[in-house]
């Protein structure tokens, strides 16, 4: 955005941008503002207004998402232990009964998930309209004035001031009257110390208020410069959230895609491992599970497919850089298409 745009833009630009609505309690009337002959450190400070309260809306956006994942996280890890610690353990111990050989699993290795923001914080505050600093400069000013024109007309006059002995000046109340009696004779020609203070103080304070004038425009001026770069800046810092919240959600999704996925493996895995029972306690013990029943053995074949896959999918990492990883939705996708496929051969 340059900073010559036009202030109405701004409120549509913020709705492509951030993709949401504020409240009706804090939504600002721009076309309102327009219509108003508005200064710039008054465009400013909206701007800047505008800036904090929607990168506060999208960040409260993206903390609640982060809850919601990080609760799904939690349920899934939660799902992994029962799994490992149950089905899968159980068809283990079986597949080892009938001596059929499962491959090194990986259940044990840490599959712990980390959420973390690829965004940086932006820290945006509030300008000041330099009325403080303005009026400081000011008082320097009026100061300025007035003990430099008692440090002129005395030194025209011949008058010691006692400079030497700063800080602990006490001049008489005559050399005062002297120096503000010439200023008024050389203003208005007559000889009078009120006027001549009054003088001086009027011009001290002219001088001061254009100081603090000039100060706050120059102020005005660079914080409209300052603000439409904030503004700028945070429509970036936005639309990196808006990514990273669609980021988290697919996350969220997947992962509760996933734990649903895992129950209907334990329903298949239980009852293949109550046939190899059955199968066991029919056949008997014997010295290869080549010599059980063929049906024996497509039933050993079937359960070490389903706990490879089921531990491909609760061993492959998911997130990286804030993101779900491609590898983590293909395996998910394999998965399902493994389910359907046993579901298929039970009910075709």
């Amino acid at each position: 955005m340059e900073n010559n745009q036009e202030f109405s833009d701004l409120d549509i630009e913020t709705s492509k941008n951030s993709g949401f609505n504020t409240s009706n309690s804090s939504k600002m009337d721009f076309d309102d503002i327009e219509q108003r002959a508005l200064k710039r450190g008054e465009k400013a400070k909206l701007l800047v207004e505008k800036s904090i309260q929607m990168k506060s809306h999208v960040e409260s956006e993206l903390d609640s998402v982060e809850d919601e994942v990080l609760e799904s996280i939690d349920e899934l890890e939660e799902k992994r232990e029962e799994f490992f610690n149950g089905s899968f353990r159980d068809g283990k111990l079986i597949l080892e009964k009938f001596k059929f050989e499962y491959p090194v699993d990986n259940e044990n290795r840490d599959m712990s998930l980390s959420l973390d923001r690829r965004v940086d914080d932006l820290h945006v505050k509030d300008i000041s309209t330099g009325a403080f600093s303005g009026f400081l400069m000011a008082l320097i000013a009026m100061i300025g004035v007035f003990g430099g024109t008692i440090y002129f007309i005395a030194s025209k006059l011949g008058l010691d001031l006692k400079l030497e002995d700063f800080p602990n000046i006490n001049l008489d109340i005559s050399v005062y009257e002297k120096i503000f009696a010439f200023v008024s004779k050389l203003v208005l020609g007559e000889e009078n110390f009120n006027y001549g203070l009054a003088i001086v103080g009027a011009v001290a304070l002219l001088i001061g208020f254009i100081v603090y004038k000039i100060r706050v425009m120059l102020k005005e001026s660079q914080n409209y410069k300052e603000a439409n770069r904030i503004y700028e800046e945070t429509n970036i810092y936005i639309q990196n959230l808006k990514e990273q919240i669609d980021d988290f959600r697919k996350i969220g999704q997947h992962i509760k895609e996933i734990i649903p996925t895992i129950t209907d493996y334990e329903y298949l895995l239980n009852e293949n491992i109550a046939k190899l029972k059955r199968a066991l306690h029919v056949e008997g013990q014997k010295e290869d599970f080549k010599d059980y029943h063929s049906t024996t053995v497509e039933t050993l074949k079937d359960t070490k497919r389903l706990m490879r896959q089921a531990e491909e999918l609760l061993t492959t990492p998911i997130i990286e850089n804030g993101a779900l990883k491609n590898d983590a939705v293909l395996v998910l996708n394999d998965t399902k298409n493994v389910y359907d496929y046993f579901i298929s051969k039970i009910y075709n």
